[in-house]
């Protein structure tokens, strides 16, 4: 008796472990359908999450070559990240940078960027750190002295790019924006193709 009752461990095992190699075999096929309608379609947005330190940084290539950076992260591996994501010979530009939030974890690494990238115009969500007043007042000097724009939004904003692309801005709403927990003023945001 103990040994069929093995035999039927056996058979349900292999069940499970066919089941789970079906499973990953199409989730392969998914990722490298979408590879190859990304390399087909250069109509579409392409995003990429960089490995910064410590924290997340996007960068978004939009149709066109329109570039846009969420985060830097806290030093200055942005630097290397965007040498090694962007085309090789485009230029050392960012057409917007987005602070997220004013934490230094997700801003601090912008001072070594503009080090090296000219940058259009940052997009931030019109808060002072007040935790960190000298890393955000020394990112915000850096900023005007290179006379680049900082633009306030907010839930509901969008910002436009082709004849139908657009980001949605989606917080913080008007309840958020003035939470003392700095985490509640992020800005989210939606892109369409």
């Amino acid at each position: 008796m103990p040994r069929r009752r093995k035999k039927i461990i056996d058979v349900a095992s292999a069940i499970v472990l066919l089941a789970l190699i079906m499973l990953d075999a199409t989730m392969w096929r998914d990722i490298f359908d979408a590879v190859r309608s990304i390399g087909a379609n250069n109509s579409a947005a392409r995003e990429y999450v960089l490995p910064v330190t410590r924290a997340s940084s996007t960068l978004l290539i939009l149709p066109g070559g329109g570039t846009m950076l969420v985060d830097a992260g806290p030093d200055d591996a942005i630097v290397d990240d965007l040498q090694k994501t962007l085309p090789q010979g485009a230029p050392a530009y960012i057409d917007l940078a987005i602070i997220a939030a004013p934490e230094p974890n997700d801003y601090e690494g912008y001072q070594y960027l503009l080090q090296h990238y000219a940058v259009g115009a940052f997009i931030y969500n019109g808060r002072a750190d007040g935790d960190h007043d000298v890393e955000w007042a020394q990112l915000i000097s850096a900023i005007t002295e290179k006379h680049i724009p900082m633009i306030t939004v907010g839930a509901g904003d969008r910002i436009r790019w082709g004849a139908s692309g657009a980001i949605i801005i989606t917080a913080p709403d008007v309840a958020h924006a003035h939470s003392p927990n700095a985490s509640d003023t992020a800005i989210f945001l939606l892109y369409n193709k």
